[in-house]
């Protein structure tokens, strides 16, 4: 039994294995997160099946990297690269529990393009209770034309020329499909599917008798979108947030860690490192000219006051967060202050891929990942900068004799991270700024460091002031 659609003009063939019962295909680190910061303590994601067994006529579908993923209680989102000829594809999913598929493929044609076809394979389409697919150009759906897709062999094949005979091949072509699977505690009716295009992103609302699922789906090489679960009564199960552009933490303990950081932030509440407005060395710096405005990326921005103060005093921002509703509230005060920033959910550890910035700042991230994760700091920060980069760090000082407080870093363990790589402009003791002003806060260090020329691994001994 075989179920397929036949597009003419595209470049690939794709065969979509579905996700059956939760079961998941290992895929090695190589295969997926190559070039990303590996860590004994952080074992790579396994790769739904949809990615793991295509059959292709032309050779088979190479994933080449997993760009985004998060493991939720409410749904799996994944974003992956892979190669088929000379076409590639940038294919998102997202599977709602239970029992529903978003499929999401962005791809990217040569000239001379052959017809692409979808079909599902007999031992999973067993357990397909409906399938539609969508050509996002216009939100047309595809032939049948209001019918889903056809399952069974005696109907044959959809077809739909696109474009029409004699029109030029495009070069990127978006398909959109919704499935719903039969099973165990699982509907098998499709839900309601509404889709409508605004400023070239794809709003996308799935209706069931449980829930109601609304997504905001920029193209899958540009951002990540946002999603939002409601009741059928209305009643909100999980507020407007954005979706992921790196990979999360996954698992048990990544849902535990995902879990433990968000919550800081919800129903209004404010964690105790937040402070409410922008790190007195921050605003030092940027007054002294040690950073002037350009480029900057902020590691664990939180409610986003230090990103905020940046974008008003003239910066380019890109935030990054663990915290899910951390990035929408910060988002909300942005927008409420007319700015314009990028908030980017996303692991510090495994940040998208990024073009290099003018600056980095982090308050905060570097002292709590450096115990586990140092080398991988430093690889990230490599990642993210270029020569003549600056980087702003503030963290916990082991000088701090305090009960309690953020975690401690020597003055010899920051000189033996940083001087291969880096320059160390300034290095000095602070202390963290705290909500009350008048209060003395713990002990800390400031670490204004520079990336040195590539190829040079010559350690500075002395600081340089600006």
């Amino acid at each position: 039994m075989l179920v397929s659609q036949r597009f003419h003009g595209l470049a690939v063939v794709w065969v979509l294995l579905l996700m059956l019962a939760g079961r998941m295909l290992p895929v090695t680190a190589a295969e997926t997160l190559s070039g990303e910061f590996q860590s004994a303590s952080r074992p790579q994601p396994s790769l739904p099946e949809s990615f793991g067994l295509p059959a292709l006529d032309q050779g088979p579908l190479e994933v080449r990297r997993i760009q985004a993923y998060e493991d939720h209680a409410r749904f799996t989102y994944v974003v992956a690269e892979a190669m088929s000829g000379a076409a590639t594809i940038v294919r998102r999913t997202v599977s709602f529990h239970p029992g529903t598929y978003l499929v999401d493929d962005l791809l990217h044609l040569p000239a001379d393009a052959e017809p692409i076809e979808y079909h599902i394979p007999a031992e999973a389409a067993e357990r397909v209770a409906q399938w539609r697919s969508y050509l996002v150009d216009g939100c047309a759906e595809l032939l049948p034309q209001d019918a889903p897709g056809r399952i069974g062999p005696q109907e044959g094949e959809a077809e739909l020329r696109t474009p029409p005979e004699g029109v030029e091949t495009p070069a990127r072509r978006r398909v959109v499909h919704v499935l719903q699977l039969i099973g165990e505690g699982v509907p098998g009716e499709l839900p309601a599917v509404e889709l409508r295009v605004e400023n070239g992103d794809l709003h996308v609302e799935l209706s069931s008798d449980q829930h109601r699922m609304r997504l905001v789906l920029p193209p899958a090489d540009l951002e990540a979108g946002e999603i939002a679960v409601t009741a059928a009564d209305g009643k909100e199960l999980r507020p407007q947030r954005p979706l992921p552009l790196g990979v999360l933490p996954w698992g048990e303990e990544g849902r535990k860690l995902l879990e433990r950081w968000d919550s800081a932030y919800r129903e209004g509440r404010r964690p105790g490192w937040d402070i409410g407005r922008p790190a007195s060395q921050l605003v030092e710096a940027v007054e002294s000219g040690a950073l002037r405005p350009g480029r900057i990326i902020e590691l664990g921005c939180g409610l986003g006051s230090d990103a905020i103060y940046l974008a008003q005093q003239g910066f380019d921002v890109t935030a990054i967060d663990i915290a899910a509703t951390a990035l929408a509230r910060a988002r909300e005060k942005a927008e409420a202050a007319g700015l314009r920033i990028r908030w980017v959910l996303a692991d510090v550890v495994r940040p998208p891929n990024l073009p290099p910035f003018d600056y980095v700042y982090d308050r905060g991230c570097y002292h709590g990942l450096r115990r586990q994760h140092a080398a991988g700091y430093v690889e990230v920060l490599a990642r993210l900068s270029q020569p003549g980069t600056r980087i702003l760090i503030l963290a916990g000082s082991d000088k701090d004799q305090r009960e309690g407080g953020p975690p401690q870093v020597k003055e010899e363990e920051i000189r033996g991270d940083f001087t291969d790589r880096f320059q160390i402009v300034d290095l000095r003791e602070t202390r963290f700024d705290t909500r009350d002003a008048s209060a003395q806060g713990a002990t800390a260090w400031l670490i204004l460091l520079e990336r040195k020329p590539d190829g040079s691994s010559c350690s500075c001994g002395a600081e340089e002031q600006d």
